[in-house]
């Protein structure tokens, strides 16, 4: 991992792993993985920005690791919502994409304006497989605005580009890759 500041706002990340990993099975059957992982980025806490950009090849084996609730938006994204989410769940209550054999770009910042009583988040995620086939583009726009101390509106807007869903079938279900 590396963290570089550019800036007194910014800071330039990265982060790389590699995997070498070989199956040995009862019945004679071998396997072997060995693969990198890599992500790039800038990101400021002061501005709540971050663009990243990230790849796991096909055969990096993360033993330890399971991406399936991170690459894909999770009930949280679909709803709007009033209460605060557990840590745990707005970590990945908007997906982010990252998954194995792919390549994704992610893009997310906040802003407060009128002395916070407007909020807005915009998620931004295009991914694509390693072989260049786009696999979803993600946009997602969330705003809160306090209207008065007892009146609070939400606004969500959504668009998804998921080239390869099966009509009538949710794609959440319709999955290869869960391992």
């Amino acid at each position: 991992d590396a963290d570089y500041s550019v800036s007194p706002e910014w800071n330039i990340v990265a982060e790389a792993a590699g995997s070498k990993t070989d199956v040995d099975e009862e019945n004679g059957m071998e396997t072997s993985y060995d693969g990198v992982a890599y992500s790039v980025g800038i990101k400021s806490e002061a501005y709540k920005t971050a663009l990243t950009a990230n790849y796991i090849a096909q055969d990096f084996y993360p033993g330890l690791s399971n991406y399936r609730y991170t690459r894909k938006d999770q009930f949280y994204s679909n709803h709007i919502r009033f209460s605060k989410l557990p840590d745990g769940d707005e970590a990945i209550s908007v997906g982010d994409g990252i998954d194995r054999g792919r390549i994704a770009v992610n893009f997310k910042t906040e802003a407060d304006f009128f002395d916070d009583n407007l909020n807005a988040k915009l998620n931004f995620r295009d991914v694509h497989k390693d072989n260049g086939k786009n696999v979803e583009t993600v946009a997602r726009l969330e705003s809160t605005l306090k209207a008065t101390p007892q009146v609070t509106l939400k606004a969500l807007g959504s668009y998804q580009k998921l080239p390869k869903t099966i009509a009538g079938l949710d794609p959440l279900y319709y999955t290869k890759n869960s391992y």
